[in-house]
Order: C-alpha cells, then sequence, then structure tokens
C-alpha cells in the first residue's frame, strides 16, 4: 500500500519543560511547538505530554 499526498515543511522551536525525576535521572515530562510560521492543516496540537522513563 502507498500513501499519496504532499510533505510539507513547516519550521518551528521545540522547548522541553517541566522538569521531573525518576531512578533513571532527570526527565522531560513536556514538549511544547511554536510555529514559526504557517502551521500545518489539521488540528495539530502544540503540546504534548511526554511519558516517564521505563525502570530497567
Amino acid at each position: 500500500m502507498t500513501a499519496a499526498g504532499q510533505t510539507g515543511t513547516y519550521p518551528v522551536a521545540v522547548t522541553l519543560s517541566a522538569a521531573k525525576t525518576s531512578a533513571q535521572g532527570p526527565w522531560f515530562s513536556r514538549l511544547t511547538v511554536t510555529w514559526q510560521g504557517n502551521r500545518p492543516p489539521g488540528a495539530t496540537p502544540d503540546s504534548f505530554a511526554l511519558m516517564p522513563p521505563r525502570e530497567s
């Protein structure tokens, strides 16, 4: 199966924040995207919750 469509370029600044600690060390729990121009079509979120590192 092949997907048809176009590829776009959307410059962004990415910020990692909300540092937390775990048994594996510090980690960031939030990733925020700041769009530097046009956004891709559709409902693209500006912020993402990140999962903690897995325990070894």
